[in-house]
Parts: structure tokens; C-alpha cells; sequence
């Protein structure tokens, strides 16, 4: 899908983790595919997933309300 493959820098910002690491994106299974970063801006950043039936988004600031403060990767 690219005319050259993408560089490791690039990899190395995604992680699979478990489904349960963002509960309100629902793309089916018990593994997703998710940024790993700290968001530049919790009030408009929102963290990407992608799942084996399809993909979301959920903002980080309401990621972190409903995980009692902790922040993403936790």
C-alpha cells in the first residue's frame, strides 16, 4: 500500500493493547491497534483504535475522566 514502506519511527508510536484500554470504542475483539503517545492537547486530541470489524476514535480528555485521572497508556 506504499511506494515505500513506512519508517520504524513511525511504528514504533502505535501498540496493540487490550480492548479494554479504551472501552467506549467498540471495533470488535479482545486486541486493538492504538496510538501509545500522550496527547499534544487533551481538550481536542482524540486517540485513534482500529479493531478486527472496524475503527474509532475517543477523545483523551473523556479517556481520562473515565478512568479516574489516569492518562492514556495506563
Amino acid at each position: 500500500y506504499f511506494e515505500s514502506p513506512p519508517g520504524d519511527a513511525v511504528l514504533q508510536r502505535w501498540e496493540i493493547a487490550p480492548a479494554e484500554r479504551v472501552p467506549n470504542v467498540r471495533v470488535g475483539g479482545d486486541w486493538i491497534v492504538t496510538q501509545k503517545t500522550t496527547p499534544v492537547d487533551e481538550d481536542y486530541d482524540s486517540r485513534l483504535v482500529f479493531g478486527p470489524f472496524g475503527s474509532g476514535s475517543n477523545p483523551f480528555k473523556a479517556r481520562t475522566a473515565a478512568n479516574g485521572g489516569a492518562g492514556p497508556g495506563r
